[in-house]
């Protein structure tokens, strides 16, 4: 793996960890709200970001895609810290041998991408995240 890709999944799983501690630290009633004008709650979110991790690393290493929940306490949220953990060790692991191709099934056809594809995918934070995070922060300050 090259130093650049390195350091952007290294900063990937910091970012993760750092999102997870400051929602840990908020009151367990944190996690319900939601943006104006969405239905996407703080812990809805979380358990999105890490089950999507999950199911990049399961089609990058065939590893195993582990079921995640919404968290509606403190606790929840930093065992679903500990997965979002392992998870983005996976992604930096599977940057080790970016070269090729992976197969997997997605409703009921095999779908065919470049593995740097799903690193890519693995990621970027898609572009309606970041307007959800910000409504948030100024809902919980």
């Amino acid at each position: 793996m090259d130093a650049i890709t390195d350091r952007l999944f290294r900063h990937l799983a910091w970012a993760n960890a750092y999102v997870f501690d400051q929602i840990a630290n908020q009151s367990d009633a944190s996690l319900k709200l939601t943006a104006p004008n969405d239905d996407w709650s703080v812990g809805a979110i979380l358990e999105h970001l890490t089950a999507a991790a999950a199911r990049y690393a399961n089609r990058l290493d065939n590893n195993g895609d582990t079921p995640t929940e919404v968290p509606a306490t403190s606790a929840q949220v930093r065992a679903l810290k500990e997965l979002s953990v392992t998870f983005d060790a996976r992604l930096r692991e599977a940057t080790k041998s970016s070269i090729g191709f992976v197969e997997f099934e997605l409703e009921n056809r095999t779908i065919r991408r470049n593995r740097e594809t799903i690193l890519t995918q693995a990621f970027t934070m898609p572009p309606n995240t970041v307007p959800k995070l910000q409504g948030y922060s100024q809902t919980m300050a």
